[in-house]
């Protein structure tokens, strides 16, 4: 039963009000599941029917992550609050896109987002081979890189209905996941300073050989 009161100078009216008042309480919304395979690990979250709120899902899969590795978030289509909760905190956002007048679309709501979070991203342009050339003219005036270009093929297709990886299946593209717009080439002289900044970061070095190179983070 819900109340409504209209005036509240009446001290006695407060008290009933807010007494009767709905509260908030705790209830289970969906679940988590979690898995290995080879030297991956995996989890994800399952909404349980007929909810519609899933960031706290998405907050709780998140703490599953490894801090000590690559952490990859997939992340659905759009700029609902879902994906805002995904990409959060992230050190980069790869967008998938199509050459589509709706894939466009939603290219440039994407764009936005990861500029307003202030989160370096890539674009990757699926079944680039249809469609028109709008998505690539558009990347070219916002100057954001391609990563990569996935052709309309039915072996690709084929390969994902079995729950097989392109690489797996099409190893020539192995080459392609590997493209040079996924890295930045920097250049320090640690022997003047220990202290580093790059991007809002600044780093101390630990350490640094030339396999690798060990830091803490000062401030952002």
């Amino acid at each position: 039963m819900i109340f409504f009161i209209v005036s509240f100078n009446n001290p006695f009216l407060y008290y009933y009000s807010t007494t009767l008042a709905i509260k908030e309480t705790k209830r289970e919304i969906g679940f988590v599941e979690i898995g290995e395979r080879d030297d991956l690990q995996f989890a994800h979250g399952r909404l349980n029917i007929g909810e519609a709120i899933s960031p706290p899902l998405v907050r709780a899969v998140k703490e599953y992550k490894n801090p000590t590795g690559t952490v990859i978030i997939d992340a659905p289509p759009g700029t609902s609050c879902p994906v805002i909760e995904a990409v959060k905190k992230s050190d980069f956002c790869i967008l998938v896109t199509e050459p589509t007048p709706f894939g466009l679309n939603d290219l440039i709501l994407a764009v936005e987002v990861a500029r307003k979070l202030k989160i370096s991203f890539g674009v990757v342009i699926n079944r680039s081979d249809l469609g028109d050339k709008k998505t690539d003219n558009y990347c070219k005036e916002e100057n954001i890189p391609v990563l990569m270009r996935i052709p309309f093929k039915k072996e690709i297709a084929v390969a994902y209905s079995k729950g097989t990886s392109i690489i797996e299946a099409l190893p020539e593209y192995k080459k392609d996941f590997a493209r040079p717009a996924f890295f930045q080439e920097l250049r320090y002289d640690i022997g003047q300073s220990g202290t580093i900044v790059f991007k809002q970061y600044r780093l101390k070095i630990i350490e640094a050989t030339n396999e690798y190179i060990k830091f803490v983070v000062l401030a952002d």
